[in-house]
């Protein structure tokens, strides 16, 4: 926390005015102990101009994980986070859904489709990378890839 205040007033003090501060934890904190919450390390409302939300449907690559839809994640993160910093923006820093442990082609276009239900996210980004066995990318089949193209159509339109 006093990091981040540090580095918000070298900005300030350089004059530096093109730059946004994005606070953003993950959705489950490791390790999981009430000393280690997210907002343990929340800088101070002066210092975020975004809350940023991140969370994973990490499916079933390993057996510790579980599939999550978008919406199991990010309702209650979300009501969590309005209640906490209702005076910020939010963006979704990173989502992404696994190929493996459920249909992804189904999620993303839960994902997508519900983004109306959350008007204070104004941005979202979607993680596009393999992360060992856990397919993220968007284009890790052509049903994910066109679901997406879809889903982001009836965004644009």
């Amino acid at each position: 926390m006093e990091a981040w205040q540090r580095i918000h007033h070298i900005f300030e003090e350089q004059g530096a005015d093109n730059a946004i501060f994005v606070w953003n934890p993950h959705d489950r904190s490791f390790p999981d102990f009430k000393w280690n919450a997210p907002e343990l390390y929340y800088p101070g409302d002066g210092y975020v101009d975004w809350v940023g939300l991140t969370c994973y449907n990490n499916g079933t690559s390993y057996p510790y994980e579980t599939w999550r839809g978008f919406n199991e994640m990010y309702i209650p993160i979300y009501q969590e986070y309005l209640a906490k910093y209702p005076n910020k923006p939010f963006m979704i820093t990173e989502f992404s859904s696994n190929e493996l442990g459920g249909n992804k082609s189904q999620w993303i276009k839960e994902a997508l489709g519900s983004m109306s239900h959350y008007p204070n996210i104004r941005i979202a980004v979607w993680y596009d990378q393999t992360d060992g066995k856990r397919l993220y990318r968007i284009d890790s089949t052509a049903a994910a890839k066109e679901a997406f193209r879809q889903a982001y159509l009836t965004l644009i339109i």
